[in-house]
C-alpha cells in the first residue's frame, strides 16, 4: 500500500458519518458533525470579496456579498469530500494576513434533527487538527506495521509528530 493509498485510507475513516440506530422506531439516524467560518464583518468590500473569489470561484460576487452581508457561513468543513478541516485551516490563515476577523464554529446533530452550533475559538481549532494528525500519524503507523512487519523510517519520518504551530498545520 503507497503513502498515498494510506492517507486516502485514514481520510475516509475519519470523514464517515457514523449511523447510530434506534431501536424504539427502527429508523436509523447519522451522526454528522462540521466546522464553519463566518465573517465578523457583515460589508462586503472588494478586498473581502476578491478573496473569497480567489477561494470560491464557482460562485458569483453575489453570491458572496449576500453570504458575507446575511452572516452567514463563508465555509463549512462539509463542504469538501475530504480534508474540509485542512482546507478550512488555510481559509483561515488567509483571513488572518488579509486582517479580516473570523468567527468559528462547531456544528453537529443526529439527522433529521436541525444541526446545534456551539462557537469555536482558533485554540480549540488547533487542537482539533492537532488530534486529527495524531489519529492519522497512528494509523499509518499500525497499517505499516501490519502490511509491512515493522515501521520503516520512511513512514516514521512522514509521522513524526514534532511540535507544529497553527500555521504549519496542514
Amino acid at each position: 500500500m503507497s503513502k498515498n493509498q494510506k492517507v486516502e485510507f485514514v481520510r475516509i475513516i475519519t470523514e464517515t458519518k457514523i449511523p447510530i440506530s434506534k431501536s424504539s422506531d427502527r429508523r436509523i439516524d447519522v451522526f454528522e458533525h462540521r466546522y464553519g467560518i463566518k465573517l465578523k464583518q457583515t460589508t462586503a468590500d472588494a478586498a473581502v470579496l476578491k478573496l473569497l473569489h480567489k477561494h470560491f470561484p464557482a460562485q458569483s460576487f453575489s453570491e458572496l456579498r449576500n453570504k458575507v452581508q446575511a452572516h452567514d457561513y463563508i465555509f463549512l468543513s462539509d463542504m469538501e469530500k475530504y480534508d474540509g478541516e485542512r482546507r478550512m485551516a488555510k481559509l483561515l490563515r488567509e483571513f488572518d494576513k488579509a486582517g479580516m476577523e473570523t468567527e468559528l464554529f462547531e456544528e453537529s446533530r443526529y439527522t433529521p434533527a436541525p444541526w446545534q452550533t456551539e462557537p469555536m475559538s482558533q485554540e480549540y481549532f488547533k487542537n482539533v487538527l492537532q488530534r486529527d494528525r495524531e489519529i492519522e500519524k497512528e494509523t499509518l503507523e499500525d497499517i505499516e506495521y501490519e502490511t509491512v512487519g515493522y515501521i520503516s523510517p520512511d513512514a516514521k519520518a512522514y509521522s513524526n509528530p514534532t511540535t507544529i504551530k497553527f500555521s504549519q498545520l496542514y
